[in-house]
């Protein structure tokens, strides 16, 4: 009979996590150990340069200087977005989704994050110098839970960071087993930038990618000739939507909604091709998918309809996709307000599904072709 399950979670330098799983069953008095290592697959996350993270209390983790030891707790306790509740994200390299953070506190007064080595296991932000592969108080692997919460996991112990109450109120301590079971490990992460501004894209259209085209129907419609003895001419008007819809995404996955201005062309999809529009002015946000509908309206005459004859009238598409990387330079105001340097992204992507090659079907009930003249409204 089984009897207990115990797992551990193990995490190695590289930041590779695995769960260790043991089993204890009895049979016949004779107890036994059966142990199972599995290797939990996490896909890539990427963090914003600067972000704020929301306790499971509604409150931004801010860097404290708290008495009687005077440390430098990070704590929930403020709806600030000032410099004491912004921290600095910088991925380790060489080691998946691992990162060290960087607190800023008042006046410059923060540091690196590191975990302290007695209970209750706070993480302060004091360490000056900034941290090695082998500095694993100082490292933390990102797992994301949703488009904008995430999990941390202390390197050194494996155990999720967390909001603590234990003499310190509502203090981050490396304190918890599951961040998915347990809402006070739960971060939610927005971006410490109140602006941004993209310029100077380049798109990279000899790496353009499309897919399968996929037929569409946008309008169909039919018409009969009363007349009992003379050929009539059948005038119309049709009316149909074409949908657009665009998206400029970068290499973040946590998505945080900053409001984005962007001066750049748009691409446009055409015969297989990407055409890209006149440089123009417009608002966005990366990874957010912008709808547009455009409405078609044209005058349809079918020639020399015979008496009695009925003809019917279809008008078809194409939906294409298509993706283009680009490259782009930004400049982000910070939640301070501090306008910071320009930077460089070589990350972007434009996804692009929109509506070519569009035709006009007109043919009688044996299927036979009518003769159409088309007049765009």
């Amino acid at each position: 009979m089984w009897q207990t399950a115990v797992a551990r979670s193990i995490v190695n330098v590289q930041g590779s996590s695995a769960c260790s799983v043991s089993f204890q069953f009895d049979q016949s008095a004779c107890t036994q150990t059966l142990q199972i290592d599995i290797m939990a697959s996490v896909k890539a996350v990427k963090l914003p340069r600067y972000v704020i993270f929301k306790g499971d209390n509604g409150f931004n983790l801010c860097h404290k200087w708290l008495n009687p030891n005077h440390r430098p707790y990070l704590q929930f306790n403020s709806t600030s977005r000032n410099t004491e509740a912004i921290h600095e994200v910088y991925e380790m390299p060489g080691m998946e989704n691992v990162v060290a953070i960087l607190s800023w506190g008042l006046e410059n007064t923060g540091g690196w994050w590191t975990r302290t080595p007695k209970y209750p296991y706070w993480i302060w932000a004091n360490t000056e110098a900034r941290p090695t592969p082998n500095d694993l108080d100082c490292l933390f692997k990102v797992v994301q839970m949703g488009p904008n919460t995430v999990g941390l996991q202390c390197l050194a112990d494996g155990m999720y960071l967390k909001r603590l109450t234990d003499q310190k109120e509502s203090c981050l301590s490396s304190k918890s087993k599951n961040c998915f079971n347990e809402h006070y490990a739960q971060l939610e992460v927005s971006e410490a930038v109140i602006a941004r501004r993209v310029f100077e894209v380049e798109y990279l259209v000899k790496d353009m990618q499309t897919s399968e085209m996929k037929p569409i129907f946008l309008y169909n419609s039919k018409a009969t000739n009363d007349t009992q003895n003379k050929n009539v001419d059948l005038s119309m008007t049709a009316s149909y939507e074409e949908e657009k819809q665009n998206s400029w995404s970068n290499s973040v996955t946590v998505t945080a909604g900053v409001a984005t201005a962007f001066q750049a062309g748009i691409p446009l999809l055409a015969d297989g091709k990407i055409e890209v529009s006149a440089e123009t002015s417009f608002s966005t946000e990366f990874g957010k998918v912008d709808m547009t509908r455009k409405s078609v309206s044209c005058t349809l005459t079918v020639k020399d309809v015979a008496p009695g004859e009925t003809v019917y009238i279809v008008v078809k598409g194409n939906k294409a996709t298509g993706t283009v990387p680009f490259k782009y330079k930004y400049q982000d105001t910070a939640a301070d307000g501090m306008l910071k340097e320009v930077q460089t992204g070589e990350d972007g992507i434009f996804v692009g599904v929109h509506v070519v090659d569009v035709k006009w079907e007109v043919t009688n009930s044996r299927g036979a072709p009518k003769q159409v003249i088309v007049e765009d409204k």
